[in-house]
């Protein structure tokens, strides 16, 4: 029997005060965990970076994207001043390629289908949106972008924000950016079960262990992963040699 912890019973009951949720993509599936917890929710795909990627691969994502649920091509602001920043629209089939700017682009079109979804569902009150995402995929700069202020600190290396921080991005439209840790969560049966080890895996840096090697890192690992890892090394190692078996033999 597997010990829930309350960390995952925190990110349960959080997921379901949501009435959107923003996932920031690298190609992690979490989506079960989001509609296991209230079927009713909405998702919408956020293909971030958009900059570091050839226009033609960003094409192909969203169309790839799109045919599951919502996608905006996103890239967030890189100014490093305090003054507000720009935005930009991002129509990548009027471009030849994606223009190399500072500015923010995308935050238009979000904004755009977060007031649409409240206008169809008649929401009274402001909707609240939940930004989930692996470490380092710029929830917080997206944050910072939509808000066009520093509000929420950000930085090169994971662990940066480890709590959940409400933003009020304007009097109608008040966003709650909540920072969760969402990582490998396939990987077992029970998504609780697994999402404890990972959080804590992901919340240590390197540099802050006395010796970021051999047991350390391996008491972090979970046991079916070394399980896994295992038999798919023997499988390898068994499919090599009698690959080299059959060919001697016919030599």
């Amino acid at each position: 029997m597997v010990k829930r912890s309350k960390k995952s019973k925190s990110k349960r009951v959080t997921l379901r005060q949501k009435h959107k949720v923003l996932r920031k993509v690298k190609e992690h599936d979490m989506e079960k965990m989001v509609t296991k917890a209230d079927p009713s929710k909405r998702i919408v795909l956020l293909h971030n970076k958009i900059d570091l990627v050839p226009k033609e691969a960003v094409e192909k994502w969203l169309t790839y994207l799109r045919e599951e649920m919502p996608t905006i091509a996103f890239k967030c602001n890189t100014q490093e001043q305090r003054t507000k920043p720009g935005w930009k629209s991002s129509k990548l089939d009027k471009t030849n390629s994606i223009p190399q700017s500072s500015d923010c682009l995308g935050a238009e079109n979000l904004i755009r289908l977060l007031k649409k979804y409240s206008r169809s569902h008649e929401l009274k009150l402001a909707i609240t949106v939940g930004i989930v995402g692996l470490p380092n995929v710029g929830k917080s700069s997206l944050i910072n972008s939509l808000k066009r202020s520093r509000v929420v600190n950000v930085g090169s290396t994971p662990g940066v924000t480890r709590s959940m921080q409400e933003v009020q991005l304007d009097k109608k439209a008040p966003m709650e950016a909540m920072e969760l840790v969402v990582a490998l969560t396939a990987c077992a049966d029970s998504v609780a079960a697994c999402n404890h080890d990972v959080a804590n895996y992901y919340l240590v840096r390197l540099g802050e262990m006395a010796s970021p090697a051999g047991p350390t890192l391996m008491h972090r690992v979970a046991a079916y992963f070394v399980e896994v890892l295992t038999l798919r090394m023997v499988h390898a190692k068994a499919f090599k040699f009698a690959k080299l078996h059959s060919k001697n033999m016919y030599q």
